[in-house]
């Protein structure tokens, strides 16, 4: 009879495969940063905007796109429906970066950006759910979940500090949380284009159905992860 593995060679084995999936998580994170490093020209660009555009302007701006996106989706107008993903991804970016750059952070701003970010990630996977592989449905469900699950955690954060009338504090995404929105960020406009390849007759379209499909997919621990770390933040 083979001897059965005790617990502390459980506990090393199951600690050397978190140290082997960090350590991977850093790179991706490595690679992501170096990117971000490379567009700090953007950063310029982005200050040269008129002083009438704010990054609050921008997030609302962004969640108020989602309702063309929708109905272009339920129309079956993909294509527009991806560029206009694309610029809503963008302007994320450009708000950030608006708000760094002029040091114009609000407490509006604290709240508003999440919550776009939910909005129109979450919204744009509720409308295509129904055109995608049923293998795609939990990937799409469960990142909703977790994603809910996180607003809370940070809406429940700033109403606890605006009770003790303390200046709610920014809550940058932990590393998983960045990781994960990079792939919501791909994988989202991957499977509207997707869906648009395989309506037009031209190729591509399964091979970006499943990349996008893929990165939601990973996304899923990441977001769990980010999920722990904050609640565990928060209390």
């Amino acid at each position: 009879m083979p001897n059965e593995p005790s617990v502390p060679s459980i506990v090393r084995r199951a600690q050397d495969t978190r140290g082997i999936f960090t350590r991977f998580l850093d790179v991706l994170l490595d690679g992501v940063v170096h990117l971000k490093r490379r567009w700090d020209w953007s950063r310029r660009v982005v200050d040269r905007l008129p002083a009438w555009v704010t990054p609050n302007g921008i997030t609302v701006a962004r969640m108020a796109l989602v309702v063309p996106i929708l109905w272009l989706i339920a129309t079956e107008g993909y294509g527009w429906a991806f560029w206009l993903t694309v610029l809503s991804f963008i302007g994320d970016y450009v708000d950030g970066a608006l708000a760094s750059v002029r040091g114009q952070y609000t407490e509006l701003g604290k709240i508003l950006d999440p919550l776009a970010d939910k909005v129109v990630n979450y919204g744009i996977l509720g409308f295509l759910a129904p055109e995608l592989p049923a293998v795609f449905l939990p990937p799409i469900w469960i990142c909703a979940f977790i994603g809910l699950l996180l607003t809370g955690i940070r809406l429940r954060k700033m109403i606890v500090f605006r009770r003790r009338g303390q200046a709610i504090p920014a809550s940058p995404a932990n590393a998983p949380g960045k990781l994960k929105t990079v792939f919501e960020m791909v994988g989202i406009p991957a499977l509207v284009l997707a869906l648009f390849l395989r309506n037009a007759g031209w190729v591509g379209g399964t091979f970006f159905l499943w990349f996008g499909g893929l990165l939601l997919a990973a996304s899923i621990p990441l977001a769990a992860w980010s999920f722990l770390g904050q609640r565990r933040a928060a209390s």
